[in-house]
């Protein structure tokens, strides 16, 4: 990825003139952005809260514009080609003494356009058409055509008939803000990027590119003048403010982020550390209820030999109570025999 990092889902819409028909077959690349289109509006609005580049990118680009409309003789005619869901059509459709338009081939990102503008302006300035062949624009239409982050999209052997065609419709200049020579592009996002030697592109062409600049890291200015010469650059001191913006607030950002990733770590740990407690704390109470089971039957088995041992005494203490009854029995029989026979030989005694 790298250049539509402000860009998410596919699927444009939008204008009166050149719309394809949606089975046409395309792409892997440029199907991707039909089909996801309609979920990018939010995906810059949610990006735009953390990277300031996006922000740098419209203010560079609106100023651009504007400083070359005010020394204009007449109307600027403007070309945004790749317009997507408008996020620079909305900025210069308010700029004094500019008409700006906007192709894209993505319907789905263009209907995105209507958060902002109405069907009628939509169908006046925006066209929906193919990813790759003619223009449906005349030579020489505009007097500047620009790109933002769209360039890294375009397959390599789709790229000289495009940019011929740009200049083809261009009377005075064009404008890229597309990937940076050092910067990386992840060739498999969004179903394929690329990053193009716009330079050796043009030379290709018979044209001049020049990199005028860089505002912020991941993106350069290129130009090429086909016509009338530009009237405005960026001057060096500008681009330097933007460029230590970019640097400043990413770094900051990224130990916001730094910081909320050790903190996520942490809580990962804590709770790791609690789950563990709590496991551990399970496995004790289960231990402690095998121990009260344990305890109880032996409580059981303690009452169950009591109760026998009483028993045991208890028999014991009444064969004993039968003995002597027994033994006592006896000794009385004995004494009664005796007394008798005392009794009966006492006369003899006597005599």
């Amino acid at each position: 990825m790298s250049e539509r990092d402000s860009r998410a889902t596919p699927d444009g819409a939008g204008a009166a003139a050149a719309r394809p028909p949606e089975a046409s077959a395309v792409a892997s690349n440029y199907s991707y952005w039909r089909e996801t289109g309609e979920a990018w509006a939010d995906e810059y609005e949610r990006r735009k809260k953390h990277i300031i580049s996006l922000h740098i990118q419209e203010v560079m680009l609106t100023d651009y514009v504007l400083q070359h409309a005010v020394t204009a003789s007449s109307s600027l005619k403007v070309l945004d080609y790749g317009c997507g869901v408008g996020r620079h059509l909305r900025n210069l459709s308010t700029l004094p003494g500019v008409d700006v338009r906007g192709y894209d081939q993505s319907r789905s990102m263009v209907e995105q356009c209507l958060r902002w503008t109405g069907r009628d302006w939509l169908e006046a300035h925006v066209v929906v058409g193919e990813p790759t062949g003619r223009l449906p624009y005349a030579d020489g239409e505009f007097d500047l055509v620009f790109t933002t982050e769209v360039l890294v999209h375009v397959r390599p052997e789709h790229l000289d008939t495009l940019l011929a065609e740009i200049v083809r419709i261009t009377r005075g200049h064009v404008l890229h803000l597309e990937t940076s020579p050092h910067t990386p592009v992840c060739s498999t996002a969004h179903e394929g990027c690329w990053r193009h030697d716009l330079p050796s592109a043009y030379a290709r062409l018979g044209h001049h590119c020049e990199i005028v600049g860089s505002a912020y890291d991941i993106h350069a200015a290129y130009r090429v003048v086909v016509g009338a010469p530009p009237r405005f650059t960026w001057r060096p001191v500008m681009l330097a403010l933007y460029r230590r913006m970019d640097a400043d607030i990413e770094e900051g950002f990224g130990a916001l982020r730094a910081s909320l990733e050790s903190t996520r770590a942490a809580e990962a740990a804590l709770e790791r550390r609690l789950t563990d407690g709590a496991s551990r704390q399970e496995e004790l109470e289960r231990s402690v209820a095998k121990l009260e089971s344990r305890n109880a039957e032996l409580e059981r088995a303690l009452a169950d030999l009591e109760t026998g041992e009483l028993r045991m005494l208890r028999d014991r203490a009444a064969t004993t109570d039968l003995h002597l009854y027994e033994e006592r029995a006896r000794t009385s029989a004995l004494l009664w025999e005796r007394a008798g026979f005392l009794r009966a030989v006492s006369p003899y005694l006597r005599s």
